[in-house]
């Protein structure tokens, strides 16, 4: 499945799960993941590459993860019921 089309189809998961008021998605970030831990890739003073959301996607389970991966972070801002703060609720994909 490809990115954009994965990001689609979990917005509209989280939305008609009834358990946030609003979902919103916010950006995609590359990170390496590992079981427990999870690195960002900071790019400090060189070009702004943009993930490519044409790439073919599946979601990872950071449990079943030997050694570390390059994944991509998918955020979303969510607001719960009878709140008014959004939170951030944090996805990971691998390339496949």
């Amino acid at each position: 499945m490809k990115l954009n089309e994965w990001i689609e189809k979990e917005n509209n998961k989280l939305v008609e799960s009834k358990k946030w008021r609003s979902v919103i998605f916010k950006e995609v970030e590359p990170c390496k993941l590992t079981s427990c831990t999870i690195g960002k890739i900071f790019n400090i003073g060189g070009d702004d590459e943009q993930i490519n959301m044409e790439i073919n996607v599946q979601e990872v389970n950071k449990k079943e993860i030997n050694g570390e991966i390059d994944a991509i972070e998918v955020v979303f801002d969510v607001v719960k019921p009878r709140c008014r703060k959004p939170e951030r609720l944090r996805l990971y994909v691998q390339e496949v």
